[in-house]
């Protein structure tokens, strides 16, 4: 049987007898858990981050004393909290005027911050608010990619210059495995004008992703 941590301090009958099991307690039996479940406790993966790291820290309280009421805070709130990881999470990177004209074409910059270790993408679109347009470019494509992909990998190259809209062009490797990763784009222009020389243009990249424990 899988081992569980157990949430929340709780009495339950075992062989005919009660039996506490306290907050932070790893479970294996299956008896156990059942019963745990039955008392209206609750029990979180023993190989969540999170919950290991909350079990650590109980430990270190009850060896200073603390009271049982507390230690269950402290692991629901890390139940709490291993539960918000593991629902899907949106952020969008915004990639204003300012932030493109600073690049240099056909060359990949960094967009928002690293992703949590494991990370795991559920979709990913490239929002185009603005076109790029001014300083004589006749034409602008984008690409997304993860960490040391190559360009395009989660979203291929795709028209900035044209028409404003929401695009999820597939890329040429849009794994989701994407734990730890640097999200980059790369802006291709027209081949004679630079980036530098825009006067429009607003890009947006909205991702969704969870973490697994």
């Amino acid at each position: 049987m899988t081992t569980q941590i157990n949430i929340t301090t709780v009495t339950i009958q075992s062989q005919s007898a009660s039996q506490v099991v306290r907050a932070g307690a790893s479970v294996s039996d299956a008896g156990v858990q059942a019963a745990i479940l039955a008392a209206g406790g609750q029990l979180g993966s023993a190989t969540d981050a999170t919950l290991l790291a909350a079990q650590a820290r109980v430990v270190t309280m009850r060896g200073r004393g603390a009271n049982e009421a507390e230690i269950d805070k402290v692991m629901m709130a890390a139940f709490t909290q291993s539960a918000k990881n593991l629902a899907p999470q949106e952020v969008t990177i915004d990639v204003p005027l300012a932030t493109i004209q600073a690049q240099t074409s056909g060359v990949a910059f960094n967009i928002g911050a690293v992703l949590p270790a494991n990370a795991r993408l559920e979709g990913i679109e490239l929002d185009v608010l603005t076109t790029l347009s001014g300083g004589g470019a006749t034409a602008a494509h984008a690409t997304v990619q993860g960490g040391s992909d190559a360009a395009g990998s989660l979203i291929g190259s795709t028209d900035v210059f044209t028409a404003t809209g929401s695009f999820d062009t597939p890329g040429s490797d849009p794994y989701p495995d994407r734990g730890g990763q640097q999200l980059k784009m790369t802006i291709t222009g027209d081949g004679t004008h630079a980036l530098s020389a825009l006067t429009a243009g607003h890009l947006q990249v909205v991702v969704v992703f969870s973490v697994t424990p």
